[in-house]
């Protein structure tokens, strides 16, 4: 059994935590989530839309209630706050800032350490801390990562060195109230490998999204407007109605990437084996920058994209349009850390939990519910 009583679940409106919240309902576990209002939606009403995009019934075991994981306490009364101490033993916390912009840094900051121990410190000594961190907490140097906590002083950015900084507060809270801790590490996260399905559109669809906008905003010029702009940025039309995008990116490193159905399957099994420690939930065979620039061309008739150490000295104001969009990501094209799952595996396997590996039919399925979801404007949750 996952748990006897309530698994309060924070970040249940987000990617992660929102398809981890559908499976907990899924298996009969009543949710306590603390959700922020969002506009003109209630709490309330934010649930019942999580609820609808997982086709659950609306009498699933989910208890919104309206909280703040950046605010002391949650934001919560005192009396909810008594609740939540007597009735929570197990943590699931998947709230969390994702962005890796330097402009956001103290909002990373403030949300994913200062938040992590407003969670702790509002829920208290319970019996078990379920913590969503990343595998790329580890820093950012080359080489093999096994599943432990290391000090590191060298990130890629701000988000990086935040999950880094809550491994090592929840760490310290747990050691010292004798809490369970398990640390979850999942690499770069994408959407259903059966279905598409997502509740997130960044990390590997940005490239994808990028490569459209322009694809599309080149067609535009040469349809309706003679193509002069096109031209200045080298891009054309070529045969059976592919347009030419001359474009070089960086690579020569693992893209270690990991559908979310897989995420989730990991965290239950090792859930109910109440894990505890570090678990890597990585690919074991990662894909390669040219293997995605290969889908995009399949996918989406764009042909001249490719993988030069060039990238940066091609020049042209295409190119730099480019780099520019994706700088911030350019690290992972390139990346050189491995990461060893052993102890993972030492549960995943005899469970029967495998990771699909990131084919062109899961990438065309995953991209195509992207476009038909509008890159996430057609959700509301």
């Amino acid at each position: 059994m996952i748990a006897e009583g309530p698994v309060l679940v924070t970040g249940a409106t987000g990617f992660i935590g929102g398809f981890i919240t559908a499976e907990l309902l899924r298996r009969g576990v009543r949710v306590i989530a603390p959700i922020r209002p969002s506009g003109d939606r209630s709490p309330r009403e934010r649930a019942n839309a999580l609820l609808r995009f997982f086709d659950l019934t609306a009498d699933s075991p989910l208890e919104a209630m309206e909280g703040w994981v950046d605010r002391p306490g949650m934001g919560l009364a005192e009396s909810e706050a008594r609740r939540i101490r007597n009735e929570v033993d197990t943590v699931m916390h998947c709230a969390a800032d994702t962005s890796f912009a330097a402009r956001r840094r103290n909002r990373v900051q403030r949300v994913n350490v200062l938040g992590l121990e407003n969670v702790f410190n509002t829920v208290g000594a319970c019996g078990r801390f379920w913590h969503m961190s990343t595998a790329y907490s580890v820093g950012s140097r080359p080489g093999t990562y096994t599943e432990e906590l290391r000090p590191v002083r060298e990130f890629y950015n701000q988000y990086e060195r935040s999950k880094h900084l809550a491994e090592e507060r929840i760490s310290q809270l747990c050691r010292q109230s004798g809490t369970r801790l398990m640390i979850l590490r999942p690499s770069i996260v994408y959407g259903d490998s059966a279905t598409g399905m997502s509740l997130s559109f960044s990390a590997l669809y940005y490239p994808v999204r990028t490569f459209l906008f322009i694809r599309d905003t080149m067609i535009r010029d040469l349809v309706e407007r003679g193509g002069r702009r096109a031209r200045r940025l080298g891009v054309s039309a070529g045969a059976e109605g592919r347009t030419r995008i001359p474009v070089r990116l960086p690579g020569g490193g693992e893209l270690n990437v990991v559908p979310v159905d897989y995420l989730v399957k990991s965290v239950m099994a090792l859930a109910e084996a109440d894990g505890e420690g570090v678990y890597h939930i990585v690919s074991r065979s990662p894909s390669t920058v040219s293997e995605l620039l290969e889908y995009i061309e399949s996918c989406f008739g764009i042909t001249g994209l490719e993988v030069s150490p060039d990238y940066r000295r091609a020049g042209g104001a295409l190119q730099s349009m480019v780099n520019g969009y994706m700088e911030l990501y350019y690290p992972y094209f390139c990346d050189g850390r491995v990461f060893d799952d052993t102890r993972a595996r030492s549960v995943l396997d005899p469970a029967g939990v495998t990771c699909p590996r990131l084919s062109l039919p899961v990438f065309r399925r995953c991209m195509e519910y992207a476009i038909r979801q509008d890159w996430g404007a057609g959700q509301r949750i």
